[in-house]
């Protein structure tokens, strides 16, 4: 009896561009006939496919098989200006993935362009369209030639901005911990205030605070003040413009509407775009 062996062809396309072309690939996918495995291999067919031979030796027939609808991720081109901190929204047009397991992973280049070293953005798991969101670190260098990549894991496609984007060093993050008298709990924990009282859809959300950077000589007059939640757990978090970055020191002080005012014993000095101060110690 003469065998028939069928092979179909997948065609993969990436859009480098949202109205870019699909590009083929000779990568071939399991098709929604099904698959069959064998001493010689695998091999994927599609049911309903006429046969068109092709080839003919004996015991075999080869089919020239046929394109099935491309693969494709898309998302915006457009290139941007940011801060180092800022958030990011990358939504992604994804065109004929079928595994749920795959995930899409958005990623950032270096300063230079290069993938040596990816930054990872977001990802998230499906086979349909989405919406990648991710925050720029706030320690990322500045430069004008960041790309964008998004990528799939099933199957593995990478689809890169053919754009530069410029991130500037805009803000210096600082971290600060402390604890309100009358409302520590216990083991560094304190009520969320505002959030029991429907002022606040954050659960960790405690109470308001007003951090303020202080020249450290008299008049000892404010640079740069910060109102900001500390949270439940003692920490807060404020951005300072980039202007205070550099040799010079500065003292902090730190209010609270029915607490005492208090002001950092030591000097902070922001050589780094993120700084940490504990008024615990």
């Amino acid at each position: 009896m003469k065998k028939e062996l069928i092979t179909g062809f997948l065609s993969i396309g990436l859009f480098l561009s949202v109205n870019g072309q699909v590009a083929l690939s000779n990568q071939v996918l399991s098709s929604l006939g099904g698959s069959y495995s064998g001493s010689v291999g695998q091999y994927d067919y599609t049911i309903g496919q006429v046969v068109q031979e092709t080839i003919q030796f004996p015991g075999n027939i080869v089919s020239q098989g046929f394109q099935q609808p491309p693969f494709a991720l898309r998302f915006p081109e457009s290139a941007g200006v940011f801060c180092n901190g800022d958030s990011i929204v990358i939504p992604v047009e994804a065109v004929g993935f079928r595994s749920a397991q795959n995930v899409f992973t958005a990623e950032l280049s270096d300063a230079t362009g290069s993938w040596a070293t990816p930054i990872a953005i977001d990802s998230d798991t499906g086979n349909t369209s989405t919406v990648l969101r991710g925050r720029l670190p706030f320690s990322i260098p500045a430069g004008s030639q960041y790309r964008i990549r998004v990528r799939s894991s099933v199957p593995a496609f990478t689809n890169t901005s053919a754009t530069n984007n410029q991130i500037d060093f805009c803000y210096v993050r600082l971290k600060v911990e402390a604890l309100i008298e009358g409302m520590h709990q216990g083991q560094s924990s304190m009520p969320p205030l505002l959030y029991n009282l429907g002022l606040s859809d954050d659960p960790t959300a405690c109470d308001t605070i007003l951090v303020s950077l202080m020249y450290p000589a008299p008049p000892y007059t404010d640079i740069w003040n910060c109102s900001t939640i500390l949270h439940s757990d003692g920490t807060a978090y404020c951005l300072f413009p980039s202007i205070i970055y550099g040799p010079g020191s500065f003292q902090l002080r730190l209010r609270h509407r029915s607490g005492v005012e208090v002001w950092s014993k030591t000097l902070i000095t922001p050589l780094s775009p993120e700084l940490e101060f504990s008024f615990k110690d």
